[in-house]
């Protein structure tokens, strides 16, 4: 049982962390919340799920440092937990509350640090991933390990539903974090060096299919990455940009040296399917183009062929999507 007197605030970025907020505040245990001023649309949201006032700061960092570090000092928490805020917190912070700050990363680390391991995960073919809850210093994603559990990524899951999945994970690790630090029982283990990896945010290339060197499961693991966050993965189509949001393995039977991109079936009824490297097959079920999210079959009705082909970089100028 946790003791009732426990002060948290938490730091934050996303409707993710709604699970966390309502269990705090069920416990009464939030003392505030605070969030980056993208994100103040979240404050109504926070309102109605905890049916109060609760304080919440909006800082802007580094250039809100010393108001953060007053209002910390006045609020006067116990700790303070961080789940996708998206700047560093300077170690002049870190020190304030007596049980300290927690980050709780998703990822099993020290796999995955950065701003997206999930999307990388996802995008190299992991099998799992999961939470990692550990004490932050002044390194990114470093500090000791205190809590992690693992999570199997199901095959053809995307970013959004995994991401969905390891929220509900993170929230139910929170009761036993905070009952640790209670009770002066949390156990440390640092990280493994040399076992760490480092994943920057996604460029513009790390987005956009490459159907000269990527297998059907490179390609699916690259969109199944990119939806919902990053809109689906680049490719072009008669000229557009156009984003493919969900794809699935296919086979086609006798379909032989077919060049990657190109489509290598078009049905009505069966659908969309285009080739991939290593005579590979895909089925393309959702594209999101300037005019609007079109299925696979649409796309053919609207005209898709054996003769056209999706391309890795841009051919011509954007062109609606009709076809002849």
């Amino acid at each position: 049982m946790l003791a009732p007197d426990i002060k948290v605030i938490l730091f934050t970025n996303g409707t993710n962390c709604m699970p966390i907020i309502r269990y705090l505040h069920s416990n009464d245990m939030l003392a505030g919340v605070v969030l980056p001023a993208s994100v103040t649309n979240l404050i109504g949201e926070i309102r109605t799920n905890t049916g109060t006032s609760v304080d919440v700061l909006i800082a802007e960092m580094p250039r809100d440092n010393v108001k953060l570090a007053d209002w910390l000092a006045y609020i006067n928490a116990d700790v303070c937990i961080v789940s996708g805020f998206p700047y560093k917190i300077p170690i002049s912070m870190l020190v304030l509350p007596r049980l300290g700050f927690y980050n709780i990363h998703y990822s099993l680390l020290p796999k995955y640090r950065g701003g997206a391991p999930v999307f990388w995960a996802i995008k190299n073919g992991a099998e799992k991933s999961g939470v990692t809850i550990h004490k932050m210093t002044e390194d990114l994603d470093g500090g000791a390990i205190v809590l992690q559990n693992e999570l199997f990524i199901m095959p053809g899951e995307h970013l959004g539903l995994y991401n969905s999945r390891l929220d509900a994970l993170a929230a139910s690790m929170l009761p036993q974090l905070l009952y640790k630090l209670m009770h002066n029982e949390m156990l440390e283990c640092e990280q493994e060096e040399e076992n760490s990896t480092y994943q920057y945010k996604p460029t513009q290339q790390d987005l956009t299919i490459n159907w000269e060197s990527q297998t059907a499961y490179q390609v699916e693991c690259l969109i199944n990455a990119c939806n919902p966050t990053y809109g689906g993965a680049i490719t072009w189509l008669n000229g557009q940009q156009v984003r493919i949001i969900e794809v699935s393995p296919a086979m086609i039977n006798g379909a032989q040296f077919i060049t990657p991109g190109a489509i290598a079936y078009a049905d009505a009824n069966q659908g969309l399917f285009v080739a991939c490297t290593d005579n590979s097959f895909l089925r393309i079920n959702v594209v999101a183009t300037n005019e609007g999210v079109i299925s696979g079959t649409k796309l053919v009705t609207l005209g898709l062929n054996v003769s056209h082909k999706f391309e890795s970089i841009i051919k011509t100028e954007n062109s609606p999507i009709i076809f002849s």
